[in-house]
């Protein structure tokens, strides 16, 4: 039996993620491919420079076809494959029903599209996909009041194609849910960390805002539906003036307000946030009406998604591991204040 991965050096590592990396491309009518690493981390990511001979019915001759792909181990074990499956069912109706460029999924040469990859003496079996490249730069420094008009835009054809996409039967994505993931994990955080009567206070002001704010909200297909849950600027690329998306492997089921909470975020403390947002929003409005109280319910959203950093964490082990994340949570109170004007 081989060694695990993980008791394996780094450069022993990706020696084993490069051959269950080629032994996935058997599966894919691409021809010669050139496998370049761009992340080991949870998830691995290969970038497949490819080439194969085709042959030109008009001119009755062969020519050399050129293609970069994406090939993506997903490494979360608790996300099933239908979980997967529905994702890339999701990018695939997005190529087909609408002109937003996004990640497209490459089928293999039995009709698949997700593959557990297995081969002899080596314990690891990868869930992999392979995504067609998607050209184009990333601005993350560079935005500017045209490129987040741009953004908006984008992310309201996507809540536009959510609103109108018939689910199929067997489609499964995460839930986004204030009482049943995000409430409770916040409630035991702030509880290991022993909060003083003030941070608690601040906790108990986010928890009730945020409650009236949910059970003013609807869940209809208006509101509440499929999102991106990552949309910031390391997950979408300006193509001269296109903007493109990647990384939907957060995809869940949400409000689109956070969603927008999520893209908006990046732009805090920026010497040009006002007028980013405004663009933002201009830019949105133009394909998508924005909700009533827009501004309002963002702020609550945000305060939420700044936390994220905090939920499910463990409550480490060791007196110094512990003093660090009390400190965390206590900044993290400090930095709700600020934002929410406590």
């Amino acid at each position: 039996m081989e060694t695990a991965i993980n008791e394996l050096t780094y450069n022993g590592r990706v020696r084993r993620l490069r051959e269950l990396a080629e032994a996935a491309l058997a599966y894919y009518d691409i021809g010669n491919a050139r496998l370049s690493l761009i992340n080991a981390g949870v998830d691995t990511l290969f970038q497949v420079a490819a080439q194969r001979r085709v042959f030109n019915e008009d001119s009755l001759s062969m020519h050399l076809e050129k293609a970069r792909y994406i090939l993506r181990f997903y490494g979360r074990e608790e996300v099933s494959p239908e979980a997967i499956l529905s994702e890339l069912r999701w990018l695939l109706a997005l190529r087909r029903d609408t002109e937003l460029l996004v990640p497209e999924p490459v089928f293999m040469r039995d009709g698949s599209l997700l593959i557990q990859v297995c081969i002899a003496d080596i314990p690891e079996t990868p869930r992999c996909v392979l995504f067609r490249w998607v050209e184009g730069r990333f601005a993350e420094t560079l935005l500017s009041p045209g490129r987040l008009e741009r953004a908006g835009m984008f992310l309201a054809r996507l809540h536009q194609h959510a609103e109108n996409y018939m689910l199929p039967a067997d489609f499964e994505r995460p839930r986004w849910d204030w009482q049943a993931l995000v409430k409770p994990e916040l409630t035991e955080v702030g509880g290991k960390a022993k909060l003083s009567g003030r941070d608690a206070a601040t906790f108990a002001v986010l928890f009730e805002q945020t409650e009236d704010m949910l059970n003013q909200l609807t869940t209809n297909k208006t509101a509440y539906g499929l999102i991106h849950s990552d949309f910031q600027p390391t997950n979408y690329l300006f193509y001269k003036d296109e903007v493109r998306a990647i990384d939907f492997e957060k995809c869940q089921f949400g409000y689109y307000l956070y969603d927008m909470a999520i893209a908006l975020l990046c732009l805090q403390g920026r010497e040009n946030e006002a007028a980013l947002r405004e663009a933002f929003f201009n830019g949105y409005a133009q394909i998508r009406v924005l909700p009533d109280h827009y501004e309002e319910r963002l702020r609550l959203f945000t305060a939420i998604h700044m936390l994220e950093p905090l939920l499910g964490a463990m409550w480490p082990r060791g007196v110094p591991a512990r003093s660090a994340f009390v400190r965390e949570i206590k900044q993290a109170a400090e930095q709700l204040r600020a934002y929410l004007h406590l």
